[in-house]
């Protein structure tokens, strides 16, 4: 495993992320409250595919993971939202014991739903792209 990058420290409250994925999942300091905030998550072997590139499935939950996430710094943790639509682009390999950085942003919002974008980045190359709609169940 590469280290930590720079100026990202382990979240210890990422909703059940690292149980599901076996990994510990970063967040960038000084955006813990941002409505953009920066993650990072190291895959091992294990999350590769016969190929030897991280699973694409994998990479689809880590996406979905970060944007609901984005999602509850706008709202707040005890908020219920769920997935209505996920578009993704795989545009190069995600590759083992590499952090790969996810930038979540959301670029509209309506009383009843989110819509959020969200890259992925090996080595400061974009490896995949997504858009995805979220529901608001609740909030406070």
């Amino acid at each position: 495993m590469q280290t930590i990058p720079d100026g990202f420290i382990k979240m210890e409250n990422n909703y059940g992320f690292s149980q599901i994925t076996h990994t510990d999942l970063y967040i960038k300091d000084g955006n813990i409250k941002d409505i953009s905030p920066e993650f990072a998550v190291c895959f091992d072997a294990s999350h590769q595919n016969l190929g030897g590139s991280i699973h694409g499935g994998v990479l689809v939950t880590y996406i979905d993971h970060v944007c609901a996430m984005a999602i509850f710094k706008t709202l707040e943790p005890q908020a219920r939202i769920v997935t209505i639509q996920l578009n993704t682009n795989f545009i190069s390999r995600g590759k083992s014991d590499f952090f790969i950085i996810a930038k979540p942003r959301i670029v509209r919002r309506t009383p009843s739903l989110l819509f959020v974008e969200c890259d992925l980045f090996l080595n400061n190359r974009i490896i995949m792209s997504s858009s995805g709609i979220w529901k608001i169940l609740w909030a406070n």
